[in-house]
């Protein structure tokens, strides 16, 4: 596991679940036209969570454990086989630097692409939001979409 990692803790996850319960009412106040404002909801995102999960697909499962803990986030995907036989480990880390975000562990691409990498995927991607909103670049909205009887912003 990385050392920047937070251990997870009830409260840490207390946290993450009110700051979930935040966005799912951010969403359900939305505008008629379907919007809602980003700026509040990125600023009630907590400066320190960890979640921990598990996706399972027919022939691996994956362990994987999501942090934040001030600018620093962390992603460590451990893959297990059928079998639970160990098929490798994937750590990323990046740490947002006033508004630009960069690549502390994992990254794949050239070095001049890490620098300030902007096409981060998955749940690196809250660290492109908090770099977007301190650089004043976030979009003022967001479009409420359903995601299984849930609202979401996209």
């Amino acid at each position: 596991m990385s050392q920047l990692r937070p251990p997870v803790t009830i409260a840490s996850a207390a946290l993450v679940a009110s700051t979930a319960l935040a966005l799912v009412w951010a969403a359900s106040a939305h505008a008629s036209d379907g919007t809602v404002p980003l700026a509040p909801i990125v600023a009630s995102w907590p400066d320190r969570f960890a979640v921990v999960g598990t996706k399972s697909e027919p022939l691996y499962t994956e362990r994987i454990s999501f942090a934040r803990s001030g600018d620093d986030f962390t992603l460590e995907i451990d893959v297990l086989s059928q079998g639970n036989a160990a098929l490798g480990t994937q750590t990323s880390a990046v740490t947002v630097d006033a508004d630009t975000v960069h690549w502390v562990e994992g990254c794949t691409k050239t070095e001049a692409l890490c620098e300030n990498d902007t096409a981060l995927r998955g749940f690196l991607t809250t660290a492109l939001v908090v770099a977007a909103e301190r650089a004043g670049t976030l979009p003022a909205t967001g479009i409420v979409r359903d995601l299984h009887g849930t609202d979401v912003v996209c």
